[in-house]
């Protein structure tokens, strides 16, 4: 069946991701081993790579103890790391948008 996101949370999410300035990595870890989740962190993954030409996914089938998964202290399976430059104006003016919506 695979995972169901409702159609209001992605068009709210690909409006958020049209403000974007910079690319994004998403560098997903998963491993060949046993891993609980893996598939469904990679099914998420691609759709929120959908929502955006900015979105980029990088995959990382590595163990733990890959100088990958090292070098961003990745210690379990599955795991995301978000690379890309932050906008500080941007950051501030979300941060005053959540604490309003307090």
């Amino acid at each position: 069946m695979g995972i169901q996101i409702a159609d209001e949370v992605l068009d709210h999410t690909k409006k958020q991701f049209q403000q974007l300035d910079h690319d994004v990595e998403l560098i997903v870890f998963t491993t060949t081993n046993h891993c609980l989740f893996c598939n469904e962190l990679e099914e998420l993954v691609t759709k929120v790579a959908e929502l955006s030409p900015k979105i980029k996914i990088k995959q990382c089938v590595c163990e733990v103890d890959s100088p990958e998964a090292k070098k961003y202290n990745i210690d379990k399976h599955p795991a995301i790391v978000v690379r890309g430059k932050i906008n500080r104006a941007r950051q501030i003016q979300l941060e005053m948008m959540h604490r309003s919506a307090m």
